[in-house]
């Protein structure tokens, strides 16, 4: 059902926990799940192989527009629903070889067409940065689901076409970020990683979340939580020194990039002063259906992200609702079977 009332959570009087039994760590440029390397003997190995699925929590506020996702067999959208199928599929992608997944706090660009994104309200936070209780329930689904698969959860809080619905003040981003870090902590989430702003750039409206000046979230972020923190950036747009200097991991995007693309981005970033000074986990969570990419990241020891925006027809992607959870298609089932490959000793 439609959520259309919002309730803004308190964190004091939330009595939720999370018994988790995974816990993400970083050593050097490796990730390590539960003190132990990822995907040892692999390819893989102290590696990341994730998939974006922004909206496995999504919702949207706006009956305008609402409509534009619903489902083929009952004709309306449900949130519920698509996070309970979304859940219902994590062991499966385990099983498969799949290390994390992306989920976003704010809905991002769910209509292929572009037709609504800017009009759907898909925004998990209040004008005043406060969380949406309907999207915090969602969001521990998914962070129970993926800890008992020892998965890692990696939640995208703003994302462009949504942060206007957050007050334009820095110091409400400031308090939204602060209010996710305290939910996080308070349920005891250990298997979460936090990227600020999906493709982090100048286009941003607060200026807290523009390259120059979002280290200053990272920063915060480690002073109140030993949650790993980064930003996302622009495919092909290298990190600002910053970010390099102070983030727990990079976050690369490289969607229309061939393999000789995503090699040379791969190069640059190692190449960097800062980052020969500060090297750390380089992920790319964005970039396509193309598992050659995949096979070029994981050789140059990056993390890899499968990407497939969908058609909105319950079949397609995992970005356009209503979206089937399932491996069901050429696309999806390539992707997998190269998880495997990569993953696997």
């Amino acid at each position: 059902m439609h959520v259309s009332t919002l309730m803004v959570v308190s964190l004091l009087a939330i009595a939720w926990t999370v018994s988790c039994k995974t816990i993400v760590s970083i050593q050097g440029t490796q990730f390590y799940i539960n003190n132990k390397l990822t995907n040892a003997g692999s390819p893989a190995a102290g590696l990341l192989i994730n998939s974006k699925m922004t909206q496995a929590i999504f919702d949207d506020e706006n009956s305008a527009t609402v409509g534009e996702w619903n489902y083929p067999d009952t004709h309306e959208w449900n949130a519920t629903r698509n996070t309970l199928e979304f859940v219902s599929n994590v062991t499966m992608y385990s099983r498969k070889g799949l290390n994390a997944v992306t989920v976003g706090m704010q809905g991002s660009n769910p209509d292929s067409s572009g037709k609504y994104n800017q009009a759907c309200n898909s925004s998990g936070f209040t004008n005043m940065g406060e969380i949406n209780t309907a999207w915090a329930e969602r969001l521990q689904e998914v962070i129970a689901a993926t800890d008992q698969e020892r998965m890692i959860l990696i939640i995208t809080l703003f994302d462009l076409t949504q942060e206007g619905r957050v007050s334009e003040d820095d110091g409400t981003i400031v308090k939204a970020v602060q209010a996710v870090v305290q939910f996080l902590v308070k349920i005891g989430a250990t298997n979460v990683m936090l990227d600020l702003a999906n493709s982090c750039s100048t286009s941003y409206t607060h200026q807290v979340l523009t390259p120059n000046y979002i280290n200053t979230l990272i920063k915060m972020v480690q002073a109140i939580s030993h949650i790993p923190v980064s930003t996302s950036f622009p495919p092909g747009v290298i990190p600002p020194d910053s970010v390099i200097e102070t983030a727990d991991f990079l976050l690369l995007h490289s969607s229309g990039l061939n393999g000789t693309g995503l090699t040379e981005l791969i190069q640059t970033v190692h190449n960097t002063p800062s980052y020969k000074r500060n090297p750390i986990p380089i992920i790319i969570n964005e970039d396509s259906t193309n598992v050659g990419n995949l096979a070029q990241a994981v050789y140059a020891g990056v993390s890899w992200g499968y990407f497939s925006p969908g058609q909105n027809n319950y079949k397609d992607g995992y970005n356009s609702p209503p979206i089937d959870w399932a491996i069901d298609t050429v696309d999806k089932r390539a992707f997998f079977t190269e998880v495997g490959l990569v993953t696997q000793q």
